[in-house]
């Protein structure tokens, strides 16, 4: 007879706390969220890691923690993302689980190469204490093959668990177009465009931009929707900058962070949504677009292809020329564009949060 599965004690470490419109914050909220209806086999508690002194005068040290808030011994621990995994070199906990959501810089080195040295030092040090979990998951098949190929981790310690999508919430809407577009002062005559994201380097936003002004000269009713803040200061300048060196200053519409309520909103106002990322080690808004019913237009880049498969359209992120000739043959082809909403829905349905959970579940087995 088998012996009947015990409890599991399980934290969450939030290296940096996040609200759930963020990627890694919306990751742990849902999970967390999830795991919580299985109150028989799994308790789960949300923390953070503990700063070393001196931490608030000099923030580098932040990605260097001492250690887990109130950590319970036995509990199983598992660190949200690589930044705050430094620890298991000077603090382990056991066992330890982490989930990597892109491998960054070490698969995109434009990024490395622009870090300073002492970024480099502690990016190094939080992907060696990787190298100390028990296990490791992440969120695509292609970030699992980088974490193989370039931390020379052995295939079966690192677990493929697809992230989900909230069905309930991003779904076909038919909101009342005359209000949304006036409290967001949009053209109600305009064809959106829209891409939901930061504005760091690995993001492509300037392809896409290039692309908006090609596409303009023959269809200047086109516009570009960009929800979200802009990861940093200075990739702000460098997106005005070029918003006014390509003309584009009515054409594009920098929104900013908005409520979660509102953004199945914005993807319901998009004629088709755009992803032009060098690097995605997931990319979630390419599922929420789908789920909304929008057609989805990516780079054949990163982990994009693996989450569009089939169901999305793709582009070369390196040629602005190439994405505008695809946007444009897009947005002239009703058929096309009804091909890939019907694509994209059913694509989206088969990612749920709920599978998240109980494959990280399986993986919590395994360690505790």
């Amino acid at each position: 007879m088998k012996s009947p599965l015990r409890m599991m004690r399980v934290e969450l470490v939030e290296h940096s706390p996040n609200s759930p419109t963020t990627g890694i914050g919306r990751y742990t909220h849902t999970l967390a969220a999830q795991l919580s209806r299985y109150p028989a086999y799994v308790q789960v508690r949300r923390t953070t890691n503990l700063d070393p002194p001196l931490a608030h005068r000099f923030t580098t040290l932040h990605h260097l923690p001492r250690g887990v808030a109130q950590h319970q011994a036995g509990a199983i621990v598992h660190f949200q993302q690589i930044m705050g995994c430094a620890q298991m070199l000077w603090n382990p906990t056991r066992p330890a689980i982490a989930t990597v959501h892109d491998l960054g810089g070490l698969v995109w080195t434009p990024e490395w190469q622009q870090r300073a040295a002492l970024d480099r030092a502690v990016v190094w040090l939080s992907l060696q204490g990787l190298r100390r979990m028990d296990r490791l998951i992440a969120d695509s098949e292609y970030t699992r093959q980088g974490l193989i190929r370039q931390l020379h981790i052995a295939p079966e310690r690192v677990h493929t668990i697809h992230l989900g999508v909230d069905h309930a919430h991003f779904t076909p809407h038919s909101p009342a177009r005359s209000q949304f577009v006036q409290r967001y002062q949009l053209r109600p005559d305009a064809r959106y465009l829209l891409y939901v994201g930061n504005e760091q380097p690995r993001k492509n936003i300037a392809t896409l931009l290039r692309a908006l002004a090609q596409v303009r000269q023959h269809t200047p009713n086109v516009h570009l929707l960009k929800v979200g803040g802009a990861g940093g200061a200075a990739y702000r300048s460098a997106t005005e900058q070029l918003i006014a060196q390509l003309g584009l200053h009515d054409a594009v519409h920098l929104v900013g962070h908005i409520p979660e309520t509102e953004l199945p909103l914005f993807y319901d106002a998009a004629e088709l949504y755009v992803q032009p990322s060098f690097l995605e080690g997931f990319g979630l808004p390419v599922l929420e677009a789908m789920a909304c019913g929008v057609p989805v237009l990516c780079a054949a880049a990163g982990a994009l292809p693996e989450i569009g498969y089939t169901a999305a359209a793709y582009f070369d992120p390196h040629d602005a020329s190439d994405c505008a000739a695809r946007i444009s043959t897009l947005l002239h082809s009703p058929h096309r564009l009804e091909q890939l909403r019907t694509a994209g829905y059913a694509r989206a349905a088969g990612f749920t949060w709920e599978r998240t959970a109980l494959a990280t579940l399986g993986v919590y087995r395994r360690v505790g």
